[in-house]
């Protein structure tokens, strides 16, 4: 099964709890210190477009693009009572393919550790960044390798009225890799149906990083833990702060 194919349908049960508008908050306050808020923003890896939809409704015009199919169609049904809807692109970020330029890009909740390796890391970044403007910000956030290794033989229990969720995490040294292994058990009309999922997040080094955003022609301005915003976070997550050179 492709990651996020049922997981799609059940995922803003589940991730209810995420500090959407802290994040959204936060992007705010780097644009503003670094005088770069963008007019058209691509929001790379948008999933089910909470972080998009709430930018647009902030008078920004979005542009996002997802893998998914599942994902994308969610993300339409939130975005079709807006003003100004951003637009949704079935697009690999490594395959990215925009009409035009764009002045800002997100790629939010640890997209890029879903990259299967540094050569689509490369890549990935690499195409993002040709479709930049010159002095664009870049933003995205990792979780670190250090958090994905604590996570090895963990087992996470999420359970709402539909849905019984076990996630089970392993972490894959030789691969450098973190597998969660998704087990979703979701009430509806003919009784509980199961579900499963296998996904990925590769723990990329802050070399590696730090190679690929130079290979792509972006300049590393900072980088940073998302404290002040979201406290719970700790030093698992980081945030990537790169400009197009």
């Amino acid at each position: 099964m492709s990651a996020y194919g049922d997981f799609a349908y059940v995922y803003d049960d589940l991730m209810g709890d995420l500090p959407y508008a802290a994040w959204v908050d936060m992007y705010e306050d780097i644009w503003c210190r670094y005088d770069r808020r963008p007019k058209l923003l691509l929001d790379a890896g948008c999933g089910t477009g909470t972080v998009a939809c709430m930018l647009a409704e902030r008078g920004m015009e979005v542009i996002g693009c997802d893998p998914s199919e599942d994902m994308l169609g969610i993300a339409n049904e939130k975005a079709a009572e807006l003003g100004v809807r951003p637009l949704f692109l079935c697009q690999r970020m490594e395959n990215l393919d925009l009409y035009g330029t764009v002045d800002g890009v997100i790629s939010s909740l640890d997209c890029i550790n879903y990259l299967p390796d540094r050569e689509t890391l490369c890549a990935a970044l690499a195409r993002i960044s040709l479709f930049m403007e010159p002095g664009a910000l870049f933003i995205f956030d990792i979780n670190t390798e250090e958090k994905l290794r604590s996570l090895d033989g963990q087992t996470i229990v999420k359970e709402t009225e539909d849905i019984y969720c076990v996630w089970q995490n392993d972490f894959l040294a030789e691969e450098g890799k973190c597998r969660f292994l998704i087990d979703m058990f979701v009430a509806d009309s003919a009784g509980w149906q199961r579900m499963q999922e296998e996904q990925y997040e590769t723990a990329f080094t802050d070399a590696e990083l730090r190679e690929a955003i130079d290979a792509a022609g972006l300049r590393l301005l900072e980088i940073t833990e998302p404290t002040a915003y979201m406290p719970e976070t700790g030093t698992e997550r980081r945030f990537y702060i790169t400009e197009k050179k």
